[in-house]
């Protein structure tokens, strides 16, 4: 039995997409393995949850931030004035900070994570420190310490780019400025890295396109969503209305759901159905907007919990994606999707995105890309997909066989052989 120790930002009870697919990593390997978890914890205290031992962290500034949210955080209107002002401060102090800083890196906070380990490791020897990017700061403190401690193993797991993150770096000319820094730093990383596994987008990233040095370390899969899902039936939502369901976030500069609510126009007397949207992020006032063209056809839930939104998905007729502008970056709700073998139906808006390969193989899909000059056209197919696939749904196993490598035992299994070899 190894002892590991996973980085990650956010964790239970607070998930962040990221941090709930290393979760569902996490709970497979922690019935072969001892697991720690380093995280955003402004109690900065050792707890424990579900056999998993949580070590919190937290810089002076996101202490200050949560204290200053707790103490003024009540519903008043002069507390929420000060809150709104200290809040904008603290903001333009870090906003300024990250300009005119060398790199997009949190020092502080990678000073918090290598404490963290440091602590972990004298209460009982590291083998394998597992850290999950985003964020970053937790692969720079892996490092620092595998170079002072080269009798452990490091392997990063990667959701996402950070040399090449298109959001990241706030600016274009701050990404191009900080550029060569960050890829040596990055590349140094991986040199010391035992095993790296990536999703599979990051391919694409020309840290390993432009650069094979890596290949051999490379472990290379999906979001570890698949899971076969606990399936419940809302007896009361069955009828001759089709349930077309989205869950997500939805921000006008990343993922906008402007050109799926044209098409929904176009075929609002041609079909009844109700669009039930459970979002969250900058494009509310979007949707607030076409309301007045579809009445109680479009119903806004808003941001709701993990097990509401899993509840919504289970109950849905035709599930709906919307596709990232983003061209390096996949979100894992579509695997969450496939888990449930519901009709997908994805808008995207460029040929690079990986979710129209993703969905090649599955049975159940349409694929539109957002063109105002075929929108007719599109609508005329959407409806038809409609009509023809609401209901219908793909056994759990038949996904599982086509999607193995987003089950989270795939990526618990690859660290499991990895130390198996090692202990040889």
């Amino acid at each position: 039995m190894a002892n590991i120790v996973f980085l990650l930002g956010e964790y239970y009870p607070n998930f962040s997409a990221t941090s709930k697919c290393a979760d569902n990593v996490i709970r497979e390997i922690k019935n072969k393995h001892k697991v720690s978890v380093i995280c955003y914890d402004d109690l900065s205290n050792l707890r424990e949850h579900d056999n998993i031992n949580i070590i919190g962290i937290a810089t002076p500034l996101m202490k200050l931030k949560n204290w200053i949210n707790h103490r003024y955080g009540a519903k008043t209107r002069g507390r929420k004035s000060i809150l709104t002002f200290v809040n904008f401060i603290l903001r333009l102090i870090g906003f300024l900070g990250f300009i005119f800083k060398k790199n997009s890196v949190n020092s502080s906070m990678v000073r918090k994570y290598y404490s963290a380990i440091k602590l972990c490791d004298s209460k009982e020897k590291i083998d394998v420190i597992i850290p999950i990017c985003f964020p970053f700061e937790g692969l720079i403190a892996a490092y620092q310490f595998k170079k002072n401690n080269n009798t452990i193993s490091m392997i990063p797991y990667l959701f996402d780019p950070f040399t090449d993150n298109e959001t990241l770096h706030r600016f274009s000319w701050l990404k191009k400025l900080r550029y060569k820094r960050h890829e040596k730093l990055e590349k140094e990383i991986y040199k010391y890295s035992d095993k790296i596994i990536i999703i599979n987008h990051m391919l694409k990233s020309p840290i390993f396109m432009q650069n094979n040095t890596f290949n051999n370390k490379l472990v290379v899969t999906e979001h570890p969503v698949l899971m076969n899902p606990k399936q419940s039936i809302n007896n009361d939502g069955k009828s001759n209305v089709v349930n077309l369901t989205y869950t997500g976030a939805l921000y006008s500069n990343i993922r906008r759901p402007t050109y799926f609510m044209e098409m929904l126009k176009l075929i609002n007397s041609k079909i009844g159905f109700q669009m039930n949207m459970y979002s969250f992020g900058d494009c509310e006032g979007i949707l607030n907007g076409y309301q007045k063209d579809f009445n109680d056809k479009l119903v806004l839930h808003g941001k709701v919990p993990f097990a509401d939104a899993q509840l919504a998905i289970n109950n849905a007729d035709i599930l709906i994606s919307i596709g990232n502008t983003i061209k390096n970056q996949t979100p894992s709700k579509i695997f969450e999707y496939i888990s449930f073998g519901k009709p997908i139906v994805h808008i995207y808006s460029h040929n690079e995105d990986i979710v129209v390969d993703t969905l090649k193989k599955y049975p159940l899909s349409l694929c539109i890309k957002q063109d105002k000059n075929n929108i007719n056209e599109n609508s005329s197919r959407l409806l038809m997909f409609c009509k023809e696939n609401a209901g219908k749904r793909i056994p759990f196993k038949q996904c599982m066989e086509l999607y193995y490598d987003a089950t989270p035992k795939f990526v618990a299994n690859q660290i499991d052989s990895f130390i198996k070899k090692k202990t040889e």
